[in-house]
Parts: C-alpha cells; sequence; structure tokens
C-alpha cells in the first residue's frame, strides 16, 4: 500500500503559502503525518518535533545505486544517534519511486539491515520538497528549522563513510547551540580563577568572518597527558560576557598553572572538531594565568584547517569505482551511481574553487577599499592588518591576479603603496633646469624653485 505524505492543513500549508523543504534551507517544516511498511503513522510534530527529537529524512530510491551504498551507512548513524543510542534522532526513510511496491520496500530493508523506518511513499513532485540526487537528506530540528546534505546544491555535503561525522557534527552543533549544552562538558571545579573579559565590542572571527552567536568559545590548558583540557568557557550572545578560566588546585593537574597560556577554542561548524587559537589581542592584562587575574579582550582569530581543505574527491560516490577511473571511464561531464562525477571528483576534474575576498567586516567602520586607499595595504586598522583583511584589494590573492596600476615610485607625490605596476603616471616635483644650482634629475614636473644665474634656463640666447 503506498502511504500518503499530508501536509496539515493541507489547503493553507501547501497550496497558498507554499511552504515546502527548499535547498537554501530556509523557511519552516511542514507538518506531515504518513504510514511506513509496518503500519505505524509517523505525525512529525507531535511524535517527534514537538517533544524535542530531531528528524532525518532521506529521500531515497530502493533502486538508486548511490541509496544502496549510503544504506549501511546510515544504519550505522542510526544505531549511534536513534533511540537505541543517544536517543536525539529518528530518522525515517521517505521511498519517491512511483513505480516499487511494499514487496520491494521490505525486500529493500532486510537486504540491506534498515532497522529504521521505510515509508512506501509517493514522487518528488508530491513533498514541495527541492531534491535533484538521490539520496537527499533533510534534518528537521525541534524549532521548525531545518538543514539539508546531498551530493550537490545543499547547505552540505557528504559521502558514504563519512555521513556519521558529518551527520553527528551538524546535530551536535545544533544541540550544543540551541539546547544550553556545553560541547566540552563540566568546567573544572577548583578553588581559584582568572577572570578573561569578552566585550561587545570584541572582534571574534573564524576564517575572517565574525562568528555567530552561539557558538561556543572555550579556554583550554594542557593537562599531564599533553592533551588540550577544557578550563572554562562561554556561549557566545554578542554581549559582555566573561570567563572564569579555572587554576589548577596543588598537585592535581587539573586547571591552569600559574604562567600558563591561555589557548581559546571553538567548535569547526563543518568538521565539528575543535579550531584552537592563540591568535589573541588584549586590551589589558596578559595572556598567561594567574590566580585572581583579570584580563581583556578586544580580538579572536580562529582559522579552521578545513578553510583550505574544502576540496577533494570523494571516492566513494563512485564506488565501485574511484574518481581516477570514473573520469577516465565517463568524463567529468559523466554520471556515475546517478551523481554527476565532477561533483564527487573536482580535484580529478580540477574543478575545485579559489576563493579569494575581502573580509569588510574587519574594517569597519569602513570597507576594504577606504582602508587600502587611506592606509595602505602595510597599514593597520581595528589592530588588524590591512592586507591580511583586504587581500583582494591588496592583490594579495597569488595565481593570475589582475595587476594594481600605480605609480611604485616612493619618492614621486602620487605615490601609491598598493600599486604592483608602474604605469607611468609617478609626478615628481622639483627643480627641471639642469645648470640650477638645485637641479632635480628625477623631476618630471617644475615646481618654481630653481634657483639660477642671470639668464638661465629661460633664456633663448
Amino acid at each position: 500500500m503506498r502511504s500518503l505524505l499530508i501536509l496539515i492543513p493541507f489547503l493553507l500549508s501547501f497550496l497558498l503559502q507554499s511552504q515546502s523543504l527548499n535547498f537554501e534551507a530556509n523557511g519552516t517544516s511542514p507538518d506531515w503525518f504518513a504510514t511506513d511498511l509496518d503500519g505505524v503513522t509517523h505525525f512529525l510534530y507531535d511524535d517527534y518535533l514537538d517533544n524535542g527529537t530531531i528528524v532525518v529524512l532521506e529521500f531515497m530510491n530502493i533502486n538508486c545505486g548511490a541509496c544502496q551504498t549510503y544504506a549501511p551507512y546510515v544504519e550505522d548513524f542510526y544505531e549511534q544517534y536513534g533511540p537505541s543510542g543517544s536517543g536525539l534522532v529518528e530518522v525515517i526513510a521517505l521511498d519517491i519511486n512511483a513505480g516499487s511496491n511494499d514487496d520491494q520496500c521490505n525486500s529493500y530493508v532486510e537486504e540491506y539491515g534498515a532497522e529504521y523506518p521505510l515509508i512506501n511513499g509517493n514522487s518528488t513532485a508530491y513533498y514541495g520538497a527541492e531534491i535533484v540526487y538521490t539520496p537527499t537528506f533533510y534534518i528537521l530540528f525541534p524549532d521548525g528549522t531545518y538543514t539539508n546534505v546531498c551530493t550537490s546544491y545543499c547547505e552540505n555535503s557528504t559521502s558514504p563513510s563519512n555521513l556519521n561525522n558529518d551527520f553527528g557534527s551538524i546535530i551536535d552543533q545544533w544541540v550544543a547551540m540551541n539546547m544550553g549544552a556545553n560541547p566540552w562538558g563540566e568546567a573544572p571545579d577548583t578553588d581559584c580563577n582568572a577572570t578573561i573579559l569578552i566585550p561587545e565590542t570584541a572582534n571574534i572571527t573564524l576564517n575572517g568572518n565574525l562568528i555567530s552567536t552561539g557558538n561556543w568559545i572555550g579556554a583550554f590548558y594542557t593537562n599531564s597527558n599533553g592533551d588540550m583540557a577544557y578550563g572554562g568557557g562561554i556561549q557566545w550572545n554578542g554581549e559582555t560576557t566573561s570567563i572564569a578560566a579555572w587554576g589548577s588546585e596543588a598537585g592535581m593537574n587539573n586547571g591552569f598553572q600559574s604562567g600558563e597560556e591561555f589557548i581559546f577554542a571553538m567548535i569547526d561548524p563543518d568538521s565539528g572538531e575543535n579550531i584552537y587559537s592563540t591568535d589573541v589581542m588584549y586590551n589589558f592584562g596578559s595572556e598567561l594565568y594567574s590566580c585572581n587575574g583579570l584580563s581583556g579582550i578586544s580580538s579572536l582569530t580562529f582559522i579552521s584547517e578545513s578553510s583550505d581543505n574544502d576540496c577533494a574527491d570523494d571516492d566513494d560516490g563512485m564506488t565501485p569505482l574511484d574518481c581516477a577511473t570514473a573520469v577516465t571511464v565517463f568524463g567529468c561531464d559523466g554520471e556515475w551511481n546517478g551523481t554527476l562525477v565532477s561533483e564527487s571528483c573536482p580535484v580529478s576534474c580540477d574543478t575545485c574553487p579559489t576563493e579569494c575576498n575581502d573580509n569588510d567586516a574587519v574594517m569597519t567602520p569602513l570597507d576594504c577599499a577606504t582602508a587600502v586607499t587611506v592606509f595602505g595595504c602595510d597599514g593597520i586598522w581595528n589592530g588588524t592588518s590591512v592586507l591580511e583583511s583586504c587581500p583582494l584589494s591588496c592583490d594579495a590573492c597569488g595565481g593570475d591576479s589582475s595587476p594594481v596600476l600605480g605609480c611604485t615610485n616612493d619618492a614621486a607625490d602620487n605615490y601609491n603603496s598598493s600599486a604592483n605596476e608602474d604605469d607611468g603616471s609617478c609626478i615628481i616635483s622639483g627643480c627641471i633646469c639642469d645648470i640650477s644650482y638645485n637641479y632635480n634629475d628625477i623631476a618630471n614636473n617644475d615646481d618654481g624653485t630653481c634657483l639660477v644665474m642671470s639668464g638661465g634656463c629661460s633664456d633663448s640666447s
């Protein structure tokens, strides 16, 4: 029996408001209910979201090779995060192949060991969801927001072998930011701490962009095993706050040692890994721990390792081939496992994007163009190098960037510190009469300062 997925109320939500799941992941998840192969009816909000459970909705096709490849990894994720694991998530698979029947769907469940519910649904057009490839996953959160994961076009991407880590990172990050959970556990409970003040004006950035409110910032120390250990932190909300960095009790190594440097961390929203940083500017106090010490931060910079490593071949998406073989056999414009080869194999297809952008936000209230004009690329503004924040305007992106034309002679009246190719426009004022006492042999603009005997340069005889 083919189940119907019903939007509630159907007319308002679906026809009038065109409420839908889209690739931009904006708007609110529409309410619906549907019955799975075991006859269990699932109500999205009543059964799950309103009870704080996250729903991973997999749009799939039981005959899709990529879906079959993903199936055991979806099951692994379900075992870890589903009702028998952490209980944070319910996974529901929705077959959108109009030609499949219940027997075929049950055969899929048995062959691939899928313990999560599977609904024999309708074609994609029925659901008002944007789907290009199967599988496409929509992760629906209890507050009605959602994100998505697929090969391309979606907010996030993954591969079969990385699914558990990628989905786990998305879910753990949402839980940490929306349910008040500290991602690093409890801070030490010792007899002394230092206070690190973070004012609302602090410039806290990740890969050059201001971090979003809701991110956790922690202070870390090195424990007896040489590992980073959480010593205190806060959830950043854009307002003045402070971190209590707890010191070690005598002989216990359960906090910061006197004179130990503060190391800060945040969670990388892409990888879910800790990003550590000592790239900090203090407007008062010290970067070193002391009992009852007080310090204040004006800027804190995080750089994620993934920012330089986002482009990689996904050999799993081409299974049982690898990217090199798939490119040779099908070409980058071909498809395999229902996936465009160039999307899964950007390195082999030489389609990795190269990004080099100005960060105008760091130059506030100016922008990069103004900062370069006023201070030059060698200047400093807001405690930050103009060159580092404005690589595009400063032509520091590398590669085949266009030259910056202008006068490159630092003795000229119109010297341009940002120019890297002289355009012949230099104006050097001075005396250009070669028999004067103060002749300037590099001047090209007479400024009327020449000192000459009678006659001189202006004497036609």
